[in-house]
């Protein structure tokens, strides 16, 4: 019987309340914290019952509770539910703190996480014929690309095409951890700091490219220190990273043409099997799920900036913010320039102002960043000091 979307939300709010309650868990000695933990998690049981009573088709009045819903599904199956008697204690453990402010016991719930977790997946495999991984962590993933990949890895697991399963996976780790580090720059497709990387214009950038590069691969440039220190930060185990790269082949996504490349290893042979396909989804989804957690909690400015046309300036661009460094370029009026605007600073030397930019005239395409450096706001009309500050172009 196929899941419906109502029963699979129910399941992504369990999961979810299981993560958030399992967080709790991580300080051992924090009785509070196991406290808060403890109310969580038993709202996730009792949610993830709900589903399963739904699911089931059982009658239900809308005023079930945590024992009528373990009633209604032992009664239409006739055998008593996997770990019952866990549930029970943790769920007597939830209405001392919520109703008798009762702190638990530290040993008698340090189990309670894994406990529930247990709960999940053999409530999931007898009656939704599901691995509880593959069903809801997969729907719980904000990014559509990424959702679609590991929707198909998931669907290579179900049928046994396990190669199928494993190359998903690793295009979703991709375009998370690969991607950013792509050399390659096309017009329209990649980041300016490709360039900027490259001696700042594009016969500087196609020398690297032609000594480095001598297959699809070597245009991703991993700075695996950098990935390893973010995986740690974000609680994430860097072995099982390091393991999911081994577990599937290196690939190369041309953008522009939605194509990948995969590379078939001759010399490092990987097994195909169900085993590391499982593994590589169930990891793949937790570290993705993980980091987007993470992001949900940080702060990020607002990303803004745009390619700016500018005519009639005249004006010296200086390599610092001081109009006593050297100058670098002097813009005529005669010539439009295509500039990105990077931010304005105070003077080195004094209280004027410096905007930086990088461009070069309009004719040349903004590909190639031939001017680069400061221009003071001392030398520009309030025409120009506008359109500098604005966010449009």
């Amino acid at each position: 019987m196929e899941l419906k979307e109502s029963v699979i939300k129910k399941i992504q709010m369990a999961i979810s309340l299981y993560e958030l309650g399992k967080d709790n868990f991580k300080i051992s000695m924090d009785v509070k914290s196991k406290a808060v933990g403890i109310i969580l998690l038993q709202d996730a049981v009792e949610i993830f019952l709900s589903a399963i009573c739904e699911h089931l088709n059982l009658e239900m009045s809308g005023q079930e509770n945590f024992y009528k819903y373990i009633d209604k599904i032992e009664k239409a199956k006739e055998y008593p539910l996997p770990l019952k008697k866990q549930m029970i204690i943790l769920n007597k453990q939830r209405v001392n703190i919520k109703h008798f402010c009762i702190l638990p016991d530290i040993e008698e719930c340090k189990y309670f996480d894994n406990d529930v977790k247990l709960f999940f997946s053999e409530l999931s495999l007898r009656f939704l014929n599901k691995d509880i991984d593959s069903i809801s962590l997969v729907d719980l993933i904000d990014n559509k690309n990424l959702r679609r990949y590991l929707k198909k890895a998931e669907s290579g697991l179900e049928k046994c095409r396990y190669k199928d399963c494993q190359i998903n996976c690793r295009k979703a780790l991709y375009m998370i951890f690969e991607e950013p580090y792509d050399i390659r720059y096309v017009e329209e497709e990649s980041n300016l700091d490709v360039l900027f990387s490259f001696h700042q214009d594009k016969r500087g950038y196609q020398e690297e490219i032609d000594k480095k590069v001598f297959n699809p691969i070597d245009f991703i440039e991993v700075d695996q220190k950098k990935i390893k220190n973010e995986l740690i930060e974000m609680g994430i185990e860097y072995l099982t990273f390091k393991n999911l790269m081994i577990l599937t082949p290196k690939m190369y996504y041309y953008k522009e043409k939605n194509k990948w490349v995969i590379m078939e290893d001759f010399l490092n042979i990987r097994e195909y099997n169900r085993e590391n396909a499982y593994y590589c989804l169930k990891n793949s989804v937790n570290i993705i799920l993980k980091i987007q957690r993470y992001k949900n909690k940080a702060k990020w400015s607002r990303e803004g900036g745009s390619v700016k046309a500018i005519s009639g300036i005249q004006a010296n661009v200086y390599k610092k913010a001081s109009k006593k460094s050297n100058i670098e370029h002097i813009l005529k009026s005669t010539l439009e320039y295509s500039f990105l605007i990077e931010f304005k600073i105070k003077s080195l030397d004094d209280d004027s102002y410096f905007y930086s930019i990088a461009g070069d005239e309009s004719s040349k395409g903004f590909g190639y960043l031939g001017i680069s450096g400061y221009l003071c706001e001392d030398d520009l009309s309030k025409e120009f000091i506008k359109k500098f500050n604005s966010s449009t172009n």
